[in-house]
């Protein structure tokens, strides 16, 4: 895992909490803390939902989370190619998916060939991200079966780890003797 990656957003939180003036909601600062985590260990690509998302790739992939998970879509998911025409939010969910796959199928090519053209030969595993750690195994992969690898550890992660700092953060804030 990039330790020095991770690390390097710290200061970025503690800005984005400053800035807040007062009380803080500190679970969307989390949640935006994990995905640029996430966004840079995985693929090296900086969500910026730290730094107010200022190129809306945060506002668009929270966008695919929220169509993935619509109630609507399960209910009716034999009408789906329907569903995307005469319903707005699925609309919506559907064209954010296309613009999200296509900048990391970008993304995805902009690492293959500086793979092949060995900027990441002298860099340390414990600091590459995980596509390129997937690339360097197996340079055959295709594109969509990195965005498959890649969403599941996105979704797996997402809530998670932010949802894990948040009671951590909770319980050290209730329990300040204990430390």
């Amino acid at each position: 895992m990039p330790i020095k990656t991770v690390a390097s957003l710290i200061p970025l939180l503690f800005l984005a909490i400053e800035e807040a003036n007062g009380r803080v909601l500190i679970t969307s600062k989390l949640k935006n803390f994990t995905l640029d985590a996430l966004g840079l260990t995985i693929l090296d690509f900086d969500f910026k939902a730290l730094q107010g998302d200022p190129d809306n790739w945060t506002s668009t992939y929270r966008l695919v989370t929220r169509s993935i998970f619509d109630p609507i879509s399960y209910v009716c998911s034999a009408m789906e190619s329907l569903l995307t025409c005469v319903y707005p939010v699925k609309r919506k969910g559907f064209n954010a998916v296309v613009k999200l796959n296509a900048k990391f199928d970008r993304l995805i090519d902009k690492k293959r060939e500086e793979l092949q053209n060995g900027i990441f030969s002298n860099k340390p595993d414990n600091e590459k991200d995980l596509v390129t750690l997937m690339l360097e195994e197996d340079i055959s992969i295709t594109n969509e079966e990195l965005r498959h690898n890649m969403a599941v550890f996105f979704l797996a992660g997402d809530d998670t780890i932010s949802n894990t700092l948040s009671f951590c953060l909770y319980h050290l804030a209730k329990n300040k003797v204990t430390f």
